[in-house]
């Protein structure tokens, strides 16, 4: 998990070596690697260089907008794009000898692309370079204790919510031993996720009616600890979320709810004689 997690923030570090195009061309660069917070330079050589030249940097997922550009015998960021301002120069003093590699300060996660450096008023004269980006070793390794850290406390939370299913189960054992309908159901949703095994389904199935059938799935419920009352409860507010509402009195019969009224009356009436 963790390395399926950490895989995300790094690529593999490639070499990349100067590529010279002459004429009308267009080349693929290998990969250059970068450590987010360095400097990277990206290596184009473009030949033959004009006496007006124009040198573009551009990003292929980029449809407006240039990485960097140099007319006019200068750097220009009037159509630049944001996130490159202040970061980004050539090395001017080369570009006579095809020189139009690209120094990019500061390298961010969001750097990693594909780039491609032309000569406009040169027609063919370009060249593609990708750009992968990776931790430096010590930030890699506090995102991997970053990343254990809230593992960690993800468990915790699932074992304390854990605790809190199963001990609403057990409070509730009388009333929904009573009360739940779709016990077979329930049961094969337990089996399906591995809370409960064949043998305890197949208990379960033969216990005869639907009252004997939950008792016995309480029975290896209680076997099997707090994670298989956790996927129970979890079952339940999913099948029949009602029940998990009621509580003891509202599970009885019409007859225990008249029995305990007499019992109150005669109850009342006994007392009154008394006094």
């Amino acid at each position: 998990m963790l390395l399926a997690s950490a895989a995300w923030w790094f690529g593999i570090l490639y070499l990349a070596f100067p590529y010279v195009t002459n004429g009308s061309s267009e080349s693929q660069a290998g990969p250059v690697g970068a450590v987010i917070g360095n400097d990277v330079i990206l290596p184009c050589y473009l030949k033959p260089i004009p006496d007006n030249i124009i040198v573009e940097w551009t990003r292929s997922d980029q449809t407006s907008g240039k990485v960097h550009l140099f007319k006019d015998g200068q750097d220009s960021d009037g159509d630049q794009l944001p996130d490159y301002r202040g970061r980004t120069s050539l090395f001017n003093d080369q570009l006579i000898n095809g020189n139009v590699s690209l120094k990019l300060s500061k390298v961010t996660l969001s750097d990693a692309a594909d780039y491609k450096c032309s000569i406009p008023n040169e027609e063919g004269q370009k060249s593609n370079i990708k750009l992968l980006v990776e931790l430096a070793k010590d930030e890699l390794d506090r995102v991997l204790k970053e990343l254990e850290e809230a593992r960690k406390k993800k468990e915790i939370i699932d074992n304390e919510n854990d605790s809190l299913a199963a001990e609403i189960v057990d409070i509730k054992k009388a009333v929904l031993i009573k009360s739940v309908t779709k016990v077979m159901l329930i049961a094969d949703l337990l089996l399906q996720n591995k809370s409960i095994d064949e043998e305890d389904h197949e208990k379960i199935r033969t216990a005869g009616t639907r009252h004997d059938q939950m008792t016995q799935l309480y029975q290896v419920l209680d076997k099997k600890g707090e994670k298989a009352k956790s996927a129970f409860h979890m079952i339940l507010k999913e099948q029949e979320p009602d029940v998990l509402k009621l509580d003891a009195a509202s599970t009885w019969s019409r007859g225990q709810i008249t029995g305990v009224i007499i019992a109150v009356i005669v109850a009342v009436l006994t007392a009154s004689a008394v006094v």
